[in-house]
């Protein structure tokens, strides 16, 4: 589906999949389509230095309810961190708040009740006899405040900040699976900047665990990355893929990438799809990017540079002279 988000006269438009990489180097853009999202689904109060995100959100050119998402952001490490500790506003609060409702849990509940309704009766019969205008009591509601300053560990008493980038985002990720089989609804998981908490190969294997997410309950991702290589190409997820930069690039089907790329190549070339993916993933941070420039000298500067610390840098094949002369920009006969 594609969504609007207007910024006064100007309309930025993303295709969103159930699962979308928003990439590019326009950090503002993508910062104010991220805070537009994450600010208009929470359903919180526009500060007045936010008049421009009130009311600007489309979807296929409709207007959509504040509600038609629940929506959760992790922005750095520290989101994760508290998302998972226990507190008022905290995806673990909300999801011991459900599971308090249990059958199970609701008797247990009850068996504490009434073993405090015995003690606050022993407390005030002592308390009257000495004061007798005076009384103390509580609110099953306080059971609950128990519950809320509970702390979270890792495993051995671990504490929740010694826990690994990995570690933590396997955890928010089990987390949000339980409250959706418990709860199941309709919610947008945003993480930004998600290339500054993993590596690479990391990435791969927990969007593939996210992917399986995304089968089992009717929850929407988004990732947003801006380092050099840093997305994940393939069939199933290429349409999900939009890059922020002086323009807004969106990904047709990659049947059409492929067709496009083999009319267009200033060579005859036979693209295979995953040979094209892999391509593609090397150069899609600077689609729509006015100020990228290739510098081929560069690149030799670096490799010089890199044999001085011993580290050996992988060149690709070389170009042939009408790839060279479509890069200069010059006439070919």
């Amino acid at each position: 589906m594609k969504i609007q988000i207007s910024r006064s006269i100007i309309e930025y438009e993303i295709q969103m999949e159930q699962l979308t990489q928003l990439c590019g180097v326009d950090f503002e853009k993508k910062w104010y389509i991220i805070q537009s999202l994450y600010k208009y689904f929470s359903g919180g109060k526009y500060a007045s230095y936010e008049e421009q995100m009130q009311d600007n959100i489309r979807i296929e050119g409709r207007k959509v309810g504040r509600k038609y998402f629940s929506v959760f952001h992790v922005a750095a490490r520290e989101s994760l961190i508290n998302a998972i500790r226990i507190s008022r506003s905290s995806m673990m609060a909300q999801y011991f708040s459900n599971l308090c409702m249990d059958f199970e849990c609701q008797n247990i509940i009850d068996e504490i009740a009434e073993g405090l309704e015995r003690l606050y009766l022993e407390l005030n019969r002592e308390l009257q006899s000495n004061m007798k205008m005076l009384e103390i009591g509580y609110s099953t509601k306080s059971i609950m405040e128990i519950v809320q300053i509970s702390e979270v560990f890792g495993v051995g008493e671990r504490a929740l900040e010694s826990l690994s980038n990995v570690e933590l985002l396997d955890t928010y990720l089990e987390l949000l699976w339980e409250m959706q089989r418990r709860k199941p609804e309709k919610c947008l998981v945003i993480f930004e900047n998600i290339d500054h908490l993993l590596d690479y190969c990391a990435y791969k294997k927990f969007f593939k665990k996210v992917e399986q997410f995304c089968k089992e309950f009717d929850v929407w991702f988004i990732f947003s990355t801006s380092i050099e290589g840093f997305v994940v190409v393939d069939e199933r997820s290429i349409e999900g893929i939009n890059v922020v930069n002086h323009c807004i690039f969106s990904f047709p089907e990659l049947e059409q990438v492929v067709k496009f790329f083999q009319n267009q190549y200033p060579c005859q070339m036979k693209w295979a799809p995953e040979e094209l993916c892999g391509e593609i993933r090397m150069i899609i941070q600077n689609i729509g990017n006015e100020e990228h420039t290739i510098h081929l000298k560069s690149n030799v500067l670096l490799k010089l540079l890199q044999e001085t610390l011993c580290i050996k840098t992988s060149v690709e094949s070389g170009l042939n002279s009408l790839e060279k002369a479509f890069l200069m920009e010059k006439d070919v006969i």
